[in-house]
């Protein structure tokens, strides 16, 4: 079976936002490039051409994206939110309780905090040499591409200025480079597809899946996106995976975990 994303199956996995508005025409963009010429010809020309490496490629974006409805990293924390993905233990910010009471929803202190001035081992390791580098350089794209080096960098390697990064073919492009790099297609060939999470989100196969940001979310996409592009469900009995939400936990979410 060759990849080629078409509308419909991409909805399958990823709803179209209901209402008009700003999710709707990011969704839109992401979903036009995808299933444009343009699109299949880099998929195909990266490798991304069957089932086994198309799917946890789907996962990836479904997961970095929120369903293809983001662009930009949100800084709409909650406290908790904070906590959990910013906090000791989780990040080498190690957001306090305090802080992250008085920063929640407020994303250019947010992304200061972590990724810049407030955190200083991890800007020198982004590159975030300047104020408000942080926020500038947050998350972008279908990979989330963070950081002032890793921008400049993804940018002088797709020869466009910065500011065109978010150009939905160059975020596609951009996507598929650092899948490139960090060699996922191999990872898929051998069945590793947590590798994928652990290389794309953690940047080494060393990292614990414990210390991993969105894993319960990229294994609902797995196995959504498998029942739409090669039919498995890897067991009658198992959930629906398409009726799950990002941020579902519980029995469900396990069982497709054990299934996968």
């Amino acid at each position: 079976m060759t990849i080629a994303p078409t509308r419909d199956d991409l909805a399958r996995l990823f709803p179209r936002p209901r209402q008009a508005g700003a999710k709707r025409a990011i969704y839109d963009a992401y979903v036009g490039v995808l299933t444009s010429a343009d699109g299949h010809a880099e998929l195909a020309a990266h490798g991304i051409d069957r089932p086994a490496r198309w799917v946890p490629f789907a996962a990836t974006m479904g997961v970095e994206t929120g369903g293809l409805i983001i662009v930009w990293e949100s800084g709409a924390y909650t406290t908790d939110g904070l906590l959990r993905v910013f906090g000791a233990g989780r990040h080498s910010a190690a957001i306090t309780p305090a802080e992250a009471r008085r920063m929640a929803g407020n994303g250019p202190a947010i992304f200061e905090r972590v990724y810049g001035a407030g955190n200083p081992r991890k800007a020198r390791e982004l590159g975030n040499t300047q104020p408000g580098d942080g926020w500038r350089f947050r998350g972008l794209g279908l990979s989330q591409i963070t950081g002032r080096e890793a921008h400049e960098r993804t940018a002088r390697k797709l020869g466009c200025p910065v500011e065109d990064l978010a150009q939905p073919i160059n975020l596609l492009r951009a996507a598929l480079i650092e899948w490139d790099e960090k060699k996922c297609n191999v990872l898929c060939d051998r069945g590793n597809v947590i590798g994928v999470r652990q290389v794309i989100n953690g940047g080494s196969l060393s990292v614990p899946v414990s210390r991993l940001n969105g894993v319960a979310e990229y294994r609902a996409y797995l196995a959504a996106a498998a029942r739409v592009w090669d039919g498995s469900s890897g067991d009658d009995t198992a959930p629906d995976a398409a009726e799950m939400r990002l941020g579902d936990t519980g029995p469900e979410v396990s069982r497709v975990q054990k299934l996968l």
